[in-house]
């Protein structure tokens, strides 16, 4: 090129020099891979006229660690190409695993991060399965040492019921009456039984949704290795929760069983107290006392003593956006308490509340709104005479919604 000096006021030329030519300045370069790294091209652009771009093909080459036994290989492809005398190249590495079928194949590092997170899942639903199958075993051996404390019990009663009331028929039909009495106690225990083994299956549907939509949400999010990891020790922790809840549960259990125990023995020794033999048979039973001489109140606490003993306060162990639009709440089991009221809300103060009534201990929370923040309280509640008694709010859980 020229640059030329001139004077204005003369109107003349003074002097014309040539000046080189700057040359290209080239950026960054760009290696655009095929998915198999078979092929790679590279590309360069001018900084000073971005409209001249230099493109070159790669020469490819690898260097493969086959996979073993306990590890993945890996196959490291190298490219390089030459632009202006000016070497450049790039290096990509691919996983290398085994198949089902003894095969080898190659992956990026996202997609054996996946498949690793996959198995993860696996192995963590095949141990909550064998800490539930776990759980039954110990309700089912607690239920079975109950009904051999109660068969016991049982037999002593009739032992001492036959002995007491052989020389009269009046004492034979207070031993009916009682027999009937019996029947009837174990057929509302079995209905209890049952009412609780239907809770127990609504609560283990509720949990296999709740992994299915856990699953789904880490297939979603591949790319956040960290937040799945974080998620599976949440989930972990969920179940030492529960763990500990029902070994809390199976405590408050026996200790009503032994206090049961307690109230009939101080039965069976009033009702001793209160036989007269000199009273004649159709005045009064030998081994049932009346009403007027039985006071009420040593063998059973009364529905008005019980309803001033409220449930403990509630808590909530956790409460996670872990699906679209949903937070799964997971609650502390209470003792002696028949179930639970929920309140959500999007004002601190839960105004414009809404409301979820259940027996369950883990409580799904749909339809909720994206990039809103929810608050969340529960309370626990006992029956009494057929009204509800309720027990202290829980803390105030505050969850985000960002899925």
């Amino acid at each position: 090129g020229k640059r030329v000096k001139y004077d204005v006021d003369k109107n003349i030329i003074l002097v014309t020099e040539d000046v080189a030519a700057l040359g290209h300045d080239f950026g960054e370069p760009v290696f655009n891979w095929t998915e198999d790294c078979s092929k790679c091209t590279l590309t360069l652009t001018c900084n000073r006229d971005n409209s001249h771009v230099e493109a070159a093909d790669c020469t490819i080459s690898c260097v493969r660690t086959e996979p073993t036994e306990t590890a993945d290989g890996e196959a490291v492809y190298t490219a390089k190409a030459s632009i202006d005398g000016v070497e450049y190249n790039d290096v990509r590495k691919m996983v290398i695993v085994k198949t089902e079928s003894g095969n080898t194949e190659e992956m990026t590092e996202l997609e054996a991060a996946k498949d690793k997170i996959e198995e993860l899942e696996k192995d963590l639903s095949a141990a909550e399965k064998a800490q539930e199958e776990a759980e039954a075993d110990a309700a089912a051996a607690k239920e079975a040492q109950a009904s051999a404390e109660a068969d016991a019990v049982a037999a002593n009663e009739a032992k001492e019921k036959a002995e007491g009331e052989r020389d009269t028929a009046k004492a034979d039909a207070a031993a009916a009456k009682e027999a009937q009495a019996s029947a009837e106690a174990d057929a509302v225990a079995a209905n209890e039984a049952k009412e609780k083994a239907e809770g127990e299956r609504d609560t283990a549907k509720a949990d296999a949704a709740a992994a299915k939509e856990a699953q789904a949400s880490a297939e979603a999010d591949a790319a956040a290795a960290n937040e799945a990891k974080e998620k599976a020790e949440g989930e972990r922790d969920t179940a030492k929760a529960d763990a500990a809840a029902a070994k809390e549960a199976q405590a408050s259990a026996e200790a009503e069983a032994k206090a049961a125990k307690e109230a009939q023995a101080s039965a069976e020794a009033a009702a001793k107290e209160s036989v007269q033999p000199s009273v004649a048979p159709s005045a009064q039973p030998s081994s049932e006392p009346t009403a007027s001489s039985e006071p009420s109140a040593s063998v059973e606490p009364t529905a008005s003593a019980e309803a001033v003993t409220k449930p403990a306060k509630a808590k909530i162990n956790s409460a996670k956006n872990n699906a679209k639009s949903t937070v799964l709440v997971v609650l502390k089991k209470i003792s002696g308490a028949n179930g639970y009221q929920l309140q959500y809300s999007l004002k601190k103060n839960f105004k414009g509340k809404k409301t979820k009534n259940t027996t369950a201990l883990k409580v799904k929370i749909n339809k909720l709104k994206k990039k809103k923040t929810y608050y969340i309280r529960v309370r626990a509640y006992k029956v009494v005479d057929g009204k509800k008694v309720y027990g202290a709010w829980s803390t105030v859980k505050r969850v985000k919604i960002k899925k």
